[in-house]
C-alpha cells in the first residue's frame, strides 16, 4: 500500500469511497451504525478545491483505499472565513496558528482489519507531514449524537488525541472536538 498526496485524478473514486460511507437519518438502522459520515458528503468540485499537500489517499493495486482530507491552518481559516458552524469556529477560537485540520478520513470496509492499517497509515502519514513542516497540533471533529461514530472515536483515543471541546450545531447532532499535541 503507498500513501501519496492526492491529484486531481483521484478525486472520483475519492468521492465514491466517501458517499459509500455516508449514514443518514433515512439509512436503515442508522442508530446502530457504528463509523461513517452522519449526513455529510461533498462534491468531486468541493473535494478538488480542498486538493493540497495535506489531502492523501492510499492506494493498493490501483485503487483508493483510503483517505484523508486535512489542510494547514492558513488554509483553513482561507476557506472558512466568516464560516458560522459552530465546530469551525471553536476551532478558529482555540488554535490561531501552527495546526492541521482533520477533514475526513475514510477507508474502504471500515471494522476490517485491512481499513485499520489503511486509516493508520493515512494518519500516520499526516502526522509525519505536520511535523516535517513544524505545526504543533492536528485537531478534528467527529459525530457523537444521536449517531456515535464509535470506530473513530477509538481510532481518535489510540492515536493518542484529547477531547478538548463539543459543539450542537442543531437537528440533535453532538459534535466532538479532538486534539493532538505534537
Amino acid at each position: 500500500m503507498e500513501i501519496r498526496q492526492a491529484t486531481a485524478g483521484d478525486i472520483g473514486e475519492v468521492k465514491k469511497l466517501m458517499d459509500s460511507l455516508v449514514v443518514t437519518r433515512e439509512t436503515p438502522g442508522w442508530r446502530f451504525a457504528t463509523t461513517g459520515f452522519f449526513e455529510y458528503s461533498k462534491s468531486e468540485e468541493a473535494l478538488r478545491e480542498l486538493l493540497n499537500p495535506y489531502f492523501a489517499v492510499a492506494e493498493s493495486n490501483g485503487s483508493i483505499r483510503g483517505f484523508s482530507v486535512s489542510y494547514e491552518d492558513i488554509f483553513f481559516n482561507d476557506h472558512y472565513a466568516g464560516s458560522e458552524d459552530c465546530g469551525i469556529k471553536l476551532i478558529q477560537h482555540d488554535f490561531k496558528t501552527d495546526f492541521l485540520y482533520l477533514s475526513t478520513l475514510g477507508v474502504l470496509n471500515p471494522g476490517s482489519p485491512a481499513s485499520e492499517g489503511v486509516a493508520n497509515g493515512l494518519v500516520d502519514w499526516s502526522i509525519a507531514q505536520a511535523r516535517e513542516n513544524g505545526l504543533k497540533d492536528i485537531v478534528t471533529i467527529t459525530c457523537e449524537a444521536p449517531f456515535k461514530n464509535h470506530r473513530m472515536v477509538g481510532f481518535l483515543r489510540k492515536k493518542e488525541f484529547e477531547k478538548f471541546g463539543r459543539v450542537f450545531p442543531g437537528n440533535e447532532i453532538e459534535l466532538g472536538a479532538y486534539e493532538l499535541a505534537l
